[in-house]
């Protein structure tokens, strides 16, 4: 009985102030807040913006949230291999986090803009140097807002920790606002949607700075934890692809279809599926932990966590069939509107994903890296092979969106069931 309680999650953890802190309800409040202020931040945009000029918005937003997503591995691997004080059993390797963040920061920039002669162009037309401009300092802003989430994480500074998943898209949400409202031109627009991302970044440190770098301890070297993290980068870059990135993706294999039809696409894409995808997404440095100090239960409470996603993706999809459509054409107009079925089809391939955002952390929780790039590499592989098929747009958005992540589950569980066998956790009562 102690030895498998001692290997359980401890969902209750002190705060500086003595008081005792309910870590998994703290991040589902703090997800769920920041989920809405997403949701919010993309009304704000469906009522101002017009169907095509949606899809301009979305395909921006997607081509910075790709990379943010993919630097957000940074966050996963810190989570992981940071532990609290009382983790006196793990040896404190005095890893320089900043090193860490900085080496990773440089190498972000250097790529983005390294490599934006290839590609901004055809993406953002005559924007396309504001826009990378703008990626880029986003996206070497978010390899420290990672890395000190992943710390927080990792030490359980669940009050810290909120406090930066929310700050994020509130100063996102104000700054939009303001730019949209005054119809600013695009780089002021491009530079509202980024710069809450450093502004976090220098608040975080600031309210956590007793848990961050020079206390941290983690459970490898520097050069482990830079390899380990260029695996979850992949990984998790591979995940934007089904996620944040997906209208980039979209809009891009559908270059000859109407602006109108593209953009409404990609709204009802973000606003349907958002419920279901983000918060997984959200929660998957947490669940790391929990899988990690969970390991006698852990097959169970995957079993578990995975009905339940499927149970609410049924009842979501259903919902959604039945009364998003009405609900999107009479809030943001009939150019916005799609069928039942095709919305209901959208939501129930986020469970999928949604699902995916589970058995990832489990895989990494076994130190199973490579296990969870591959599944999300092939999932992002088949996303884009399909989306680049010769049906009709939406025809081949639905089906890239059900059996991308299908396949990445089989090779997620797959790897799990073989660990479990392996290392005779049946044996040891999991």
């Amino acid at each position: 009985m102690s030895d498998e309680s001692s290997e359980t999650v401890p969902r209750r953890t002190a705060s500086s102030s003595g008081r005792r802190v309910n870590g998994l309800l703290v991040v589902i409040i703090a997800t769920a807040i920041a989920g809405a202020l997403g949701y919010i931040i993309q009304a704000v945009a469906g009522f101002g913006l017009d169907p095509a000029e949606y899809a301009t918005f979305g395909i921006f937003w997607a081509a910075l949230y790709l990379i943010v997503g993919g630097v957000s591995g940074i966050q996963q691997e810190v989570s992981r291999a940071s532990h609290p004080p009382e983790a006196s059993a793990i040896p404190d390797r005095r890893t320089n986090l900043f090193a860490f963040a900085i080496t990773y920061g440089l190498i972000i920039l250097v790529v983005v803009w390294g490599s934006s002669p290839l590609w901004a162009v055809p993406v953002f037309g005559t924007d396309a140097l504001s826009n990378v401009f703008a990626i880029g300092i986003g996206a070497a802003s978010y390899a420290f807002l990672a890395t000190v989430c992943g710390v927080l994480y990792g030490r359980r500074a669940w009050i810290p920790l909120a406090i930066a998943t929310i700050l994020d898209p509130a100063l996102r949400l104000v700054l939009l606002s303001i730019a949209l409202g005054l119809e600013a031109d695009q780089i002021w627009i491009d530079l509202a949607i980024v710069l809450p991302i450093p502004l976090t970044v220098a608040a975080s440190a600031v309210l956590a700075k007793k848990f961050l770098p020079e206390r941290a301890r983690v459970d490898v070297p520097l050069t482990t934890l830079l390899g380990n993290s260029a695996k979850t980068i992949v990984g998790a870059t591979a995940t934007a692809v089904l996620v944040s990135g997906l209208p980039l993706f979209v809009g891009a294999s559908a270059a000859s279809e109407d602006a109108a039809e593209v953009g409404a696409l990609i709204f009802n894409i973000t606003i349907t599926r958002a419920p279901l995808v983000i918060p997984f997404l959200a929660l998957q440095s947490y669940l790391i932990v929990y899988f990690r100090e969970s390991r006698r239960r852990a097959a169970r409470a995957l079993t578990r966590i995975l009905l339940g996603v499927l149970g609410l993706t049924a009842l979501a999809s259903l919902l959604a069939g039945l009364f998003a459509p009405a609900v999107i054409g009479a809030l943001f107009g009939p150019g916005y509107e799609l069928s039942g079925l095709t919305v209901a089809a959208l939501v129930a391939s986020a469970g999928l994903t949604g699902a995916l955002c589970v058995t990832g952390p489990a895989a990494i929780a076994r130190s199973g890296h490579l296990a969870f790039l591959a599944g999300w590499v092939v999932a992002a592989l088949t996303l884009i092979a399909v989306l680049f098929t010769p049906f009709d747009l939406v025809t081949r958005t639905i089906a890239a969106l059900a059996l991308a992540p299908t396949l990445g589950l089989i090779v997620h569980l797959g790897y799990l069931v073989a660990t479990r066998l392996r290392r005779g956790d049946v044996a040891a009562g999991s």
